[in-house]
């Protein structure tokens, strides 16, 4: 029995590669087709969102260390009564929310994928020496979520990107999976854990032993097909999800079915 059938990866064996914040592409670090690792930079984007919130950590830090001064200033000639206590008050409140709000800028650097040491770095910095320390991050990196091989995709520099685009693709292709549709006649023979011979268009002569692990519940209502799924028991690197490619699966048919096939033919 032969079959038409494309190459088709499991949704598992993918993952996405995206921008917790808006800005430009600056550089593309990698190309289709090539193995990364978990953690390697595929891209970097400038983000003036990004320089927005270190500045404004920047600010926030820079009052924060004039009001515990005044606090700390303060306090003893409130306490001998030689300033009004309202005063105090006042400032000790506004040092609960800047150590508050500082808190939340590290936070939000850290979850856009600015590193721990560059927000100590910056955060170790005051406002008035910014410039001289060159402390502020212009671009942000953009790492691969996993190991794996980097998919087709259509970036170019200075294109924008928003927070969650997709901007990568990685997929692991240890198990490349090959979707066949069985015509309705045939679909009665077809059962898990039968052996399949797979072969592509784009790789002439490459024949490659495969396994039926999985069958569509139902045929298609609109094509009158089987969906099989088939498990190569061979990694192919150079396999590229959407490719074409034959299935042959021997099957045994009786002779009466086999004679009536022949007959309408």
């Amino acid at each position: 029995m032969v079959a038409p059938a494309s190459v088709e990866l499991p949704t598992h064996q993918k993952t996405f590669a995206a921008s917790i914040i808006e800005g430009r592409i600056a550089n593309i670090l990698v190309e289709p087709g090539q193995k990364v690792r978990a953690g390697e930079v595929l891209a970097e984007i400038d983000s003036q969102q990004l320089r927005n919130l270190q500045l404004d950590l920047l600010q926030a830090q820079a009052k924060l260390k004039w009001t515990e001064n005044s606090v700390r200033r303060l306090k003893p000639l409130a306490d001998k009564g030689y300033t009004a206590a309202k005063e105090l008050w006042r400032l000790e409140t506004d040092l609960k929310n800047l150590r508050q709000s500082v808190s939340s800028l590290t936070r939000k650097l850290s979850f856009v994928g600015l590193s721990s040491e560059a927000i100590e770095r910056i955060s170790n910095d005051s406002l008035a020496e910014s410039d001289t320390h060159n402390s502020v991050i212009n671009t942000l990196p953009i790492r691969a979520p996993s190991d794996g091989w980097v998919a087709e995709f259509d970036l170019v520099p200075g294109e924008i990107v928003r927070p969650h685009d997709r901007l990568f693709e990685i997929n692991d292709l240890s198990t490349v999976w090959v979707e066949g549709y069985v015509f309705e006649e045939d679909a009665t023979y077809i059962r898990k854990g039968q052996h399949v011979v797979v072969s592509f268009s784009a790789q002439r002569g490459l024949r490659v032993k495969g396994t039926v692990v999985r069958l569509a519940p139902s045929l298609n209502s609109k094509e009158r097909v089987l969906r099989v799924w088939i498990e190569l028991e061979t990694s192919k690197r150079f396999l590229r999800e959407g490719m074409f490619a034959r299935i042959e699966i021997s099957v045994q048919k009786s002779k009466g079915k086999l004679a009536a096939r022949q007959s309408k033919k």
